[in-house]
């Protein structure tokens, strides 16, 4: 088991040194798809006019950002509930298939082979009640 944690404790570190690793252009510009793909056709259309405008303009990158990481924590939350709910069906339906009930014995008590009667189950024996309540009903 420990050997599988180092294994992948060294591909996470893998995977999160390897930008610093590898060789990058300094001067590289990080632009969009959106802002490649018009420039593209830009660049094979020069009087291309798209036929739809957006209705409101974002007032700046950041919130491009803001909205894709709102949609990215949103898609997350509802991927975690799904799989939360799944793992909590099955873990409830292989309960009740393993818990005893009036068609199937107990899997401890009716294990016994043969014609033995199975016993009963032990019952915890009630709580002692408190001094001062005992004293209270000894008076009476």
């Amino acid at each position: 088991m420990w050997r599988d944690n180092r294994i992948l404790l060294g591909l996470a570190l893998l995977v999160a040194l390897l930008p610093f690793l590898l060789p990058w252009n300094q001067e590289a510009t990080f632009t969009g798809a959106d802002d490649q793909a018009s420039a593209l056709i830009n660049r094979i259309q020069p009087d291309f006019h798209p036929w739809f405008t957006p209705p409101w303009d974002l007032p700046g990158a950041g919130f491009e950002n803001l909205f894709w990481a709102i949609q990215a924590g949103l898609g997350s939350g509802i991927l975690g509930y799904v799989i939360g709910v799944r793992h909590g069906r099955r873990r409830a339906t292989e309960e009740s298939s393993t818990r005893p009930g009036p068609d199937r014995p107990d899997p401890v008590e009716g294990s016994s082979s043969g014609g033995e009667k199975p016993t009963a189950r032990r019952e915890s024996p009630p709580h002692p009640r408190p001094p001062r309540q005992a004293a209270e009903n000894a008076r009476s």
